[in-house]
């Protein structure tokens, strides 16, 4: 379980972080309650990526909330996976490759990060919501 503690001033950048942390199972119990729910929404595909594909997206991003507040997301590779850790957050989440480089963070499809690939590097991604757009970009 995550317990994110933010003062007023840090709503924004724990609304990403929060964001980030939904539907993801954190152990037996949220893994019972995946599938349990599997059956009342569309299975989430993993497709599989090669090492050389995964180091395309690994580095960090500055990214611009839509309440103009800003913050990190570092991506990074751990024993073949990918995760993404925000800000200074301690927890990182795994990212789910759905093709046409789009990631999610876990079961929300509604929490897409979209990546733009130039020269085998992603440059940013952009994440839309129905309170705005996510964007990020890669400053290493």
């Amino acid at each position: 379980m995550i317990v994110l503690h933010c003062i007023p001033s840090m709503l924004p950048r724990c609304a990403f972080i929060g964001l980030l942390a939904i539907g993801l199972p954190a152990g037996a119990s949220a893994q019972k309650h995946a599938a349990d729910s599997s059956a009342a929404s569309p299975a989430v595909k993993e497709v599989p990526l090669t090492a050389a594909q995964r180091q395309t997206y690994v580095g960090l991003y500055t990214v611009s909330l839509p309440q103009g507040e800003q913050t990190t997301l570092r991506v990074y590779e751990d024993k073949g996976i990918l995760m993404a850790r925000p800000g200074n957050q301690d927890e990182s989440r795994k990212l789910v490759y759905q093709g046409d480089n789009i990631f999610l963070t876990g079961g929300d499809p509604d929490f897409a990060l979209v990546f733009v690939v130039e020269n085998d590097r992603a440059t940013k991604f952009t994440v839309r919501r129905a309170d705005g757009m996510i964007e990020g970009v890669r400053t290493q």
